[in-house]
């Protein structure tokens, strides 16, 4: 019995470290009764965070309609500098409530409408931190603004799925969202919040870079239809309805 017992430590143990830097971009290719499987092998180096958040969730958001929409982030040229031709090696995002369907989306440009990158994701959960390992890592451009984002389709009316931290928002960078067609940001609704999302970003040698210089308020266009709603985990206090945004037609 001690034998056996020291052999599942053993395997447990080494299935930690393993676990550590697991291969990703897996492809299974069904050939008769033979499956083929393709991946790259695991990142070793370090990676740099790109966020605004502080990484505390607080509270979430979502339309009074069951409808697709995307929220994320922007980083300018100057922010960039650093970070010419690094690497997104992973996305990680806390989901408020449950979704229909998730899916990581990379833009760039000063309007953030040039798509580079699409991966739908299926295995998230609610409440949580969500890491999603890119399978095809796309490098940044650092000549040109970047928007990483997610688009979600909530499970039904009056859900919450966008997870937001407690602020204060980098207005117009840290705060987007894409409902029409072009990004807002969720200052123009009264909301003092960043998403929660963030990127984690290597050149592959291991090398780090730091965001320079500091953001720059920006505002956006306000057009909107449906309502937005916030919900939070507390009792509700007077404070809240200064974060409650207007109804829009």
């Amino acid at each position: 019995m001690k034998k056996l017992f020291i052999l599942l430590f053993t395997l447990f143990a080494s299935s930690l470290v393993m676990a550590q830097n697991p291969p990703f971009g897996l492809i299974a290719t069904v050939n008769d009764n033979d499956v083929n499987l393709q991946w790259e092998e695991p990142f070793e180096g370090q990676l740099t965070e790109l966020s605004y958040t502080d990484g505390i969730n607080f509270t979430g958001l979502g339309y009074a309609s069951q409808v697709p929409f995307s929220v994320g982030m922007r980083f300018s040229p100057e922010q960039l500098s650093g970070f010419d031709n690094f690497n997104i090696i992973q996305v990680e995002y806390f989901l408020f409530e449950d979704a229909n369907s998730l899916s990581v989306k990379i833009y760039e440009g000063e309007n953030g409408n040039t798509l580079i990158y699409e991966q739908e994701v299926f295995d998230f959960v609610s409440e949580a931190w969500n890491l999603f390992y890119l399978n095809t890592p796309p490098a940044i451009d650092a000549s040109k603004d970047l928007f990483i984002t997610v688009e979600l389709l909530q499970s039904s009316d009056y859900t919450w799925p966008v997870g937001l931290d407690n602020g204060p928002a980098e207005a117009g960078f840290g705060d987007l969202i894409n409902y029409q067609g072009f990004w807002e940001s969720l200052s123009e609704y009264g909301f003092d919040n960043n998403i929660s999302i963030r990127a984690f970003v290597s050149d592959y040698e291991g090398n780090r870079a730091q965001i320079n210089p500091e953001p720059v308020t920006r505002k956006f266009p306000v057009y909107a239809k449906g309502e937005l709603k916030t919900k939070k985990r507390n009792t509700c206090c007077c404070s809240c309805a200064r974060k409650q945004p207007p109804v829009f037609a």
